[in-house]
């Protein structure tokens, strides 16, 4: 299977409600297609760089999936240009050989990053107060 990666920016006018079902059409066209959904990640309201649509904001997600079939690219892509609420999108390759048995490993890897970033933080709190209090 081939790994895809898809950020879309929504209209930051949309209720949560409307971007939920944005979300689950994703979902739906995805499985459809034999895929799986890996990470449905929503960033939130963000600045864009430049004016899209006369707005200066939108609304972030990142989608991560596999997939087999290049029509579930296409069928989503379609779905995103006849959809007036994205605003813009794009859909990344991020692996030719991808593994769907390595979805748990990858989920386990990104929760152990992300307590050691935490511990990283703490270690360098304690050196920056023991160099407060040698002062």
């Amino acid at each position: 299977m081939r790994r895809y990666e898809t950020i879309v920016i929504i209209d930051p006018d949309v209720t949560e409600k409307e971007r939920e079902v944005i979300f689950e059409r994703s979902q739906k066209i995805i499985e459809e297609g034999k895929g799986k959904v890996i990470e449905l990640d929503k960033w939130g309201s963000k600045k864009l760089a430049y004016l899209v649509r006369k707005k200066s904001t939108g609304f972030y997600l990142r989608i991560d999936f596999c997939c087999d079939n290049n029509e579930v690219i296409k069928k989503l892509e379609t779905s995103f240009k006849h959809d007036e609420q994205v605003m813009k999108f794009l859909t990344v390759k991020l692996s030719d050989n991808f593994d769907v048995n390595d979805i748990d490993n990858i989920v386990k890897k990104a929760k152990e990053e992300e307590s050691g970033t935490e511990e990283v933080t703490s270690t360098t709190e304690t050196k920056e107060e023991v160099k407060e209090e040698g002062n």
